[in-house]
């Protein structure tokens, strides 16, 4: 999750950028999150709860943040930019807050504290191999003349960790 949340901050600005010639599509994108996140998110999350725990929300909305991730390999043209974004960030509307949800579900109650503290690990070392990640892959694609590169490594290990965390679901909902 956090290998894919941080690119919010490195690689997508650098795309903007990049695509527009002007620094200025950062703030669209931002704009984007903060107004999705603004008027999206709770009742968003509040409708899905009805039919989804925070395990497979968690999946969903990894899925999503990687899909939007991985349509930027694709993406030539600015509204095409602002919609795989939105995409990336309805996925976080529904990864991020369900991922706090999810560890305190499959934590052991007596172990609380620990689950979250490996949370907490998981962000720093995602998050920090994730900006490390950003930049080089984004740099390497277009040393490469193959820009596609980071977006298509972003949409793998979407796929993969929503895979795992699939996997982990069903392992769950079977031994319940």
């Amino acid at each position: 999750l956090w290998f894919m949340w941080v690119q919010f901050s490195v690689a997508l600005p650098l795309q903007a950028t990049a695509l527009t010639g002007s620094a200025a599509a950062v703030s669209w994108i931002y704009m984007i999150n903060a107004g999705m996140s603004i008027v999206l998110q709770y009742p968003l999350i509040n409708f899905l709860a009805r039919w989804l725990r925070p395990l497979p929300m968690l999946v969903a909305g990894m899925l999503l943040m990687a899909c939007g991730l991985g349509a930027i390999a694709l993406v030539h043209t600015t509204p095409l930019l602002l919609a795989a974004v939105a995409l990336y960030v309805c996925g976080s509307l529904l990864a991020l807050p369900s991922q706090q949800t999810a560890s305190a579900e499959l934590a052991n109650p007596l172990a609380l504290g620990s689950y979250f503290g490996v949370g907490a690990l998981s962000l720093a070392v995602g998050g920090g191999v994730g900006n490390l990640a950003g930049g080089y892959l984004y740099d390497l694609g277009q040393t490469l003349n193959w820009p596609a590169l980071p977006w298509l490594v972003f949409w793998l290990v979407g796929l993969a960790t929503s895979a795992g965390l699939f996997w982990l679901h069903r392992q769950r909902t079977r031994l319940a």
